[in-house]
């Protein structure tokens, strides 16, 4: 006996043989059962999703021995004659080679006779939208006013040309295509079937390689037990990752994580390897290219949608792994990505040096610095976020409760936030400049952020007459990190900013807060967008009475009027640089926050904020 290919052997034979159309089963169940089945139906769809075997089973249905039954018993007479396809009575055309309108009016002489032996005669036209206009027009009179004992059922890939005046009178049933993992899951079944282990993502490599349709999964997956050869002693063959990779030239899954580990760290070196084992294992460029986008577009969307897993076509172990690696992205970065990606594949199309426009397109989306527009400007405003963990304080939870009061409890502060009891300024202690004090001041700033994500405790204004009194610079001293919680919980950039200096006098009414040398930045940014009002309201709630904020710079600089220092970026600016956009309608939001990278970046390359929206 010749041998049967995968697709012809397991072609579905009854309703619940269909994999994934229950919306069109149930219909045509529903139909049979109460006697309701229209005599025209247009059955569309991608290949291989069952329109034609969806048609021979409807036929074997209606002409059944045991009468019209949603449950052919495919063992009568008439069921195995459909089978076969030797039915005299279910006439399949191919329409890509009868649709003129000699073909048509000859079915249409010949659907007016009566069945030969069966119940209805049923006409299944493949490839409907091949039918000429003419032969179209000739079937009208037909399926206005058929025949009792007639059914047509046209099946099409496009139908949209199928004119309008057929398509009225159909009852049409949209296929859908099969998801991969409801598909590869039928595929293991069959593998089950025939005796073959095989490894879970070489099921889903090749489900995802028949991009919804049955058939051509089937057609893949007989491609590739062809190619497994059987072990030694009768045991079951098995089949692997590697080998449904080798045999359909399709990529690995691996590259596609792997490209997406090196665009979320930043490493273009990473980036050209990746492309370099692509093409050093014989892979279409174009292909890696448009797999990296669907990958990046699957990242995107379970980024911003986790809660609904289904706009992922995938199985649910390599969803969970998406969903790890879309948590290294911020959203904004997500959504460059996705459009950088989509210009690399386009302009694959007519590249002549499809390795060099892959790499370039590659390399820019590993590094936002590289572009200048919004969307690279929001990627690395959320790399910077990242690091300086805002974005994690944000999304936490309900923070622990705030350190108590100095001032009510009468206990010292923390040892660590309390700066030392000598008359030497902050930024001299050590004996050298502020550049000396840069790691140390990173390493502290970024435990007293992870420390104090808590609120600020509830103040009472009654507490103020008590406190100004007994105002002296040991209190203020003792009462700087209550100060910089309150200020925290008004604005997070404002308290990252002050974090940066120390106070070091009190003269009257003057709290002076000096900062290094290379925090000149971040004592002006204090002394804008009314940041300075702001720091004194609170000092006022803590310490009472109406106090004034003096800012200076330490030794190496000089105060600029006003108490601000001088207008020049700080050493070291350049890793916070961020290019500014100034197309027409870019918004980067009306808030504080929004407005400090505004000047951050207007200072980073010497411009200037020219409009500023006032809150909505």
């Amino acid at each position: 006996m010749s041998y049967v290919s995968l697709y012809r052997k397991w072609r579905p034979q009854t309703f619940a043989d269909v994999v994934g159309q229950d919306h069109v089963v149930g219909t045509l169940v529903n139909g049979l059962a109460t006697g309701q089945v229209h005599h025209a139906m247009l059955f569309t769809g991608t290949r291989g999703t069952g329109k034609t075997s969806t048609a021979r089973i409807l036929a074997k249905a209606l002409n059944c021995e045991r009468g019209m039954t949603p449950e052919p018993d495919n063992t009568c007479a008439s069921c195995r004659a459909i089978t076969d396809g030797s039915s005299l009575d279910v006439v399949e055309i191919d329409a890509a080679s009868h649709g003129s309108v000699d073909d048509a009016r000859e079915l249409r002489e010949k659907a007016l006779y009566a069945p030969a032996a069966s119940r209805y005669k049923v006409y299944i036209i493949d490839e409907a939208h091949m039918v000429t206009t003419q032969g179209f027009n000739a079937m009208l009179k037909v399926l206005e006013e058929p025949p009792g004992h007639v059914h047509f059922v046209f099946c099409t890939t496009e139908p949209h040309k199928v004119i309008e005046a057929i398509r009225s009178r159909c009852q049409r049933h949209d296929f859908r295509r099969i998801r991969t993992a409801l598909l590869a899951e039928h595929l293991g079944k069959i593998c089950a079937a025939e005796g073959v282990e095989v490894e879970a993502a070489a099921l889903e490599l090749v489900a995802r390689s028949a991009d919804g349709s049955f058939r051509d999964g089937l057609s893949r997956l007989d491609q590739v037990l062809t190619f497994v050869s059987r072990p030694a002693g009768g045991s079951a063959p098995q089949v692997r990752l590697a080998d449904v990779a080798h045999v359909l030239g399709a990529l690995p899954t691996e590259l596609r994580f792997d490209l997406g580990d090196a665009l979320a760290v930043h490493r273009v070196a990473d980036v050209f390897a990746l492309v370099e084992r692509v093409s050093e294992g014989g892979f279409d460029l174009a292909q890696f290219a448009r797999e990296a986008l669907e990958h990046v577009r699957d990242l995107f969307v379970l980024r911003n949608a986790p809660e609904a897993p289904g706009l992922v076509d995938t199985t649910d172990e390599t969803r969970a792994r998406l969903l790890a690696q879309a948590e290294r992205f911020g959203p904004g970065e997500l959504g460059r990505l996705v459009r950088v990606l989509g210009q690399v594949h386009l302009d694959l199309r007519a590249a002549t040096d499809p390795r060099l426009v892959l790499e370039v397109g590659l390399a820019a989306a590993a590094l936002p610095e590289s572009s200048t527009d919004a969307d690279a400007l929001l990627a690395r405003i959320e790399r910077l976020e990242r690091r300086l963990g805002i974005a994690a304080g944000e999304a936490a939870g309900p923070a622990p409760a705030a350190p108590p009061d100095p001032l009510e409890s009468g206990a010292a502060a923390p040892a660590a936030a309390r700066p030392a009891a000598t008359g030497t300024p902050p930024a001299a202690a050590g004996g050298g400049g502020g550049g000396a004090r840069r790691p140390a001041r990173a390493q502290g700033g970024r435990k007293r952020r992870e420390a104090s994500a808590a609120p600020a405790a509830d103040w009472s204004p009654a507490e103020q007459p008590a406190r100004e009194g007994q105002l002296d610079f040991d209190l203020v001293r003792r009462s700087w990190p209550v100060v910089l919680e309150r200020v925290r919980a008004a604005s997070r950039v404002s308290a990252m900013y002050l974090e940066q200096g120390q106070p070091v006098a009190l003269e009257g009414r003057q709290v002076q807060v000096e900062f290094p040398a290379d925090a000149r930045f971040q004592a002006e940014a204090l002394t804008k967008d009314g940041r300075q009002q702001q720091i004194e309201l609170v000092l006022g709630q803590v310490l009472g009475g109406d106090l004034v904020l003096q800012v200076a710079v330490g030794k190496g600089g000089a105060s600029a009027p006003g108490g601000s220092p001088a207008a020049d970026p700080p050493p070291g600016a350049d890793e916070l640089a961020i290019e500014p956009d100034d197309g027409p309608g870019t918004e980067l939001g009306s808030d504080a926050d929004a407005r400090a990278v505004a000047d951050l970046a207007a200072r980073a390359f010497g411009g200037e904020v020219i409009e500023e929206r006032p809150n909505d």
